[in-house]
């Protein structure tokens, strides 16, 4: 007999929920564009086996690298050929949680009776919202069909919107997670003490 599969319910049947669901696995590319108040990145992002590569680019500038592996986070600098290496604390999830990387909230960040649906104008295209409240502040979703397009989020009082222009669970090329080895590599609290 075929196998029945049960109903969604509550947040696991929004469309958040099901968007959050597809990136389960843990591999995911994206690029998109953050706007925090009057300042804009453009982002590529990529997860992978648990490694993490983000890159962002601000005002024409060289693009500014991070890779996370694990408990460690790498910035690197191609220009100056410089790792400058830091601990890193996931708190359990890390970026590599996609809630994390597009402030997508938790099931177990809502409450389904503040849970709104609506609509708003992105970019010419009419998308359906669901909006959430997270520690008391608004995270409204925006999705063309079942594709999430859009994020806007207030953050300690300020509204971020990111604008996400692809997103997909294709694995990123490997090369992307390889930490240059003729690098100086410099820990952060080293970097910090000499500027002192």
């Amino acid at each position: 007999s075929p196998t029945v599969e049960p109903e969604l319910s509550g947040y696991r049947a929004t469309k958040t929920g099901q968007f959050k669901n597809r990136f389960l696995s843990g591999t995911m590319t994206a690029e998109y564009q953050v706007r925090y108040g009057e300042v804009f990145f453009t982002c590529f992002h990529a997860i992978k086996n648990g490694l993490e590569y983000l890159e962002m680019e601000y005002a024409g500038q060289a693009p500014t690298i991070g890779i996370i592996d694990g408990d460690s986070y790498y910035l690197v600098n191609h220009d100056q050929k410089l790792v400058v290496t830091a601990p890193w604390d996931s708190g359990g999830a890390g970026l590599s949680n996609i809630n994390a990387a597009f402030n997508i909230p938790e099931e177990s960040e809502v409450n389904m009776e503040d849970f709104k649906t609506g609509s708003m104008d992105v970019d010419g295209r009419l998308c359906d919202t669901e909006e959430w409240l997270v520690n008391g502040e608004p995270v409204t979703l925006c999705f063309d069909g079942d594709e999430l397009v859009r994020v806007i989020a207030v953050i300690g009082g300020y509204e971020q919107i990111t604008t996400i222009h692809s997103i997909s669970t294709e694995a990123a090329d490997d090369a992307l997670f390889v930490l240059p080895q003729d690098y100086q590599y410099i820990k952060l609290e080293d970097l910090f003490a000499a500027l002192e």
